[in-house]
């Protein structure tokens, strides 16, 4: 479905980065892997320790984590203090020192083969997920730490890859007239608009797809705005939807008009992937699934948790919120939000072109119900454990 003709602001992305390296190919009598162990990225960032514990539950083997560190040590220290941050147990975990950006990850070859030979899955949750980043800046983790991680899937026994993307890969596309998406939505780099990491992750995505079709099974899996832990309220520092509710506590006004937009709670997103992943990797054509919840999310539900909370907020009109923003840029937690200016649009209905596009009911959720697994609530309940999170001692 379209709603007219436009021509879209977009990033140019150098050509060499759409085209997955030659050598990233299994040989042609390389197994299938099929041991118990399974290699996992960004277990120290915001969804990586929620899908670590979920793999923990899902697997007899060792999940092994890759940390940037000096050393093991460091690594496993990092891992634990992370760990311990969600409440998250660490039996059947090893970490291991490394940076999944680097070439053999920064590992010395007979320990790189060694981790080769033992994975038998590879879930990629590591990511930059800065919305400033420039392309340049952001292909580094998200393109080049896609390729090594592609890379590794092809050295010796050939090991299926659990991609994590993004549903910001279709934030623009509004603007390149398409109203609808679904799971077999393809992303495009002019639906990213001019925001550097999604057109990153849509690059990403792109490889991963030429992988699957020289060989390497794999799906893609793409989040919506994340939310926190369902059961605590916990979230992110950088999380977009709960900057914007400390600054609206911080200048006692809200926007005027906020739309509804695609969300799902951290812990559910991983057991999402989690559930869906023994039967997702596949060749030639890798499974897509968007894992936003089956109903949109109101932004002002969250105003109104807020209000509830005690907080004195007025609504106002979108630009003279805007204004209120610049003039508190320097001052956190407007400065936060500042920094993603060019994403507020989407936050606040500030145009057409703005508007997320519409979803429509997902075979991801047919599968998901298979499994037994529902969205848990964002209702009052949830958003006030939110709310109560965020402003708690030493986090407003």
């Amino acid at each position: 479905m379209t709603s007219g003709t436009t021509t879209p602001a977009t990033l140019s992305v150098p050509p060499l980065d759409l085209q997955l390296p030659a050598d990233i190919r299994p040989r042609p009598t390389a197994e299938q892997a099929s041991g118990p162990d399974v290699l996992l990225t960004g277990a120290t960032g915001y969804l990586g320790p929620y899908l670590l514990r979920e793999l923990q539950s899902r697997t007899t083997g060792t999940v092994r984590c890759l940390v940037r560190a000096d050393d093991d040590r460091a690594a496993s220290a990092r891992l634990a203090a992370r760990c311990a941050e969600v409440g998250v147990p660490t039996r059947q975990v090893a970490a291991v020192a490394g940076d999944f950006t680097l070439p053999r990850f920064g590992l010395e070859d007979e320990r790189y083969r060694a981790l080769a030979d033992q994975t038998s899955t590879v879930y990629h949750c590591g990511a930059s997920t800065n919305m400033n980043d420039p392309y340049q800046l952001a292909r580094i983790p998200n393109v080049q730490g896609t390729v090594e991680i592609l890379r590794f899937a092809a050295h010796g026994p050939v090991k299926a890859v659990h991609h994590v993307s993004t549903m910001a890969v279709f934030i623009s596309v509004r603007a390149c007239g398409i109203d609808v998406i679904d799971d077999e939505s393809a992303p495009a780099v002019a639906y990213s608009g001019t925001f550097g990491y999604p057109a990153s992750k849509c690059v990403a995505e792109e490889l991963v797809r030429q992988a699957a079709v020289r060989g390497v099974p794999a799906a893609i899996y793409r989040p919506p705005f994340v939310l926190g832990d369902s059961a605590t309220g916990m979230t992110s520092p950088g999380e977009p939807l709960s900057t914007l509710m400390k600054v609206c506590v911080q200048l006692h006004a809200a926007p005027g008009t906020l739309p509804h937009v695609p969300v799902c709670t951290v812990d559910h997103a991983a057991r999402m992937i989690a559930a869906l992943a023994p039967q997702a990797a596949r060749t030639e054509q890798p499974q897509v699934f968007n894992l936003h919840d089956p109903a949109p999310f109101p932004l002002t539900d969250a105003l109104h948790a807020l209000r509830r909370a005690g907080h004195e907020i007025t609504s106002v009109p979108v630009d003279d919120w805007l204004e209120l923003l610049a003039a508190n840029r320097r001052v956190q937690p407007a400065r936060s939000l500042y920094t993603m200016f060019d994403m507020l649009p989407y936050l606040v209905n500030a145009t057409p072109e703005h508007r997320l596009p519409d979803l429509t009911p997902s075979r991801t959720a047919n599968l998901l119900a298979a499994h037994g697994i529902v969205a848990p609530p964002t209702d009052e309940a949830y958003l006030d454990r939110l709310t109560s999170w965020l402003f708690s001692s030493g986090r407003s």
